[in-house]
C-alpha cells in the first residue's frame, strides 16, 4: 500500500480529520491531502512528524525496504558525523542481519488482525520449544 493511504488510512482509523492532522504536524492540511492523494511524496522529516501525530512507527508508514532504505541512510548518515568515526568503521556493519529480520518480522506482525497475532504468537512459541530452533548459550548449557 502506498505511503499516502497508509497516511490516510490510519488518520481515519485514529477519527482524525486532514485538518486535525495537519494541525497535530504543523503543517496545511491542503499538505495532508496531497500526501494521501499520492500527489506528493513527503520528506522523511515529515514523515517523521506525521507518525508522532497518529501515535505510530515509521515502518507503518513506509512499506518494508523504503523504511530499511530510511533507517540505513540515517544509521549511515550517523556514522559519518560520529566523532569516533574510526571506531565505527571498525565495529564493521552499519546494520546487522538480526536488526533486518527483527525490523521485517515486526512490519509483518502489524499487518495481522487481531486474530492474526494471537496465531503468529501461538507458532513463535511453539517454535522456541523446538531445540533446533532456539538459541543456547554456552554458559546455561
Amino acid at each position: 500500500m502506498p505511503t499516502g493511504a497508509k497516511i490516510k488510512e490510519i488518520r481515519k482509523q485514529k477519527g482524525l480529520t486532514q485538518k486535525q492532522l495537519g494541525d497535530l504536524c504543523g503543517m496545511a492540511d491542503s499538505a495532508i491531502r496531497r500526501y494521501e492523494n499520492g500527489n506528493a511524496n513527503p520528506k522523511i522529516e515529515t514523515l517523521k512528524k506525521i507518525a508522532s501525530a497518529l501515535e505510530v512507527s515509521l515502518d507503518s508508514l513506509l512499506p518494508f525496504e523504503e523504511y530499511m532504505k530510511t533507517w540505513k541512510d540515517e544509521k549511515e548518515r550517523e556514522r559519518l558525523t560520529s566523532p569516533s568515526l574510526l571506531e565505527t568503521l571498525s565495529a564493521g556493519d552499519i546494520f546487522s542481519t538480526d536488526d533486518i529480520t527483527e525490523h521485517k518480522l515486526v512490519s509483518d506482525y502489524r499487518k495481522l488482525n487481531d486474530n492474526g497475532k494471537t496465531e503468529a504468537l501461538k507458532r513463535i512459541e511453539e517454535l522456541t520449544e523446538v531445540p533446533k530452533y532456539t538459541q543456547y548459550l554456552n554458559s546455561y548449557e
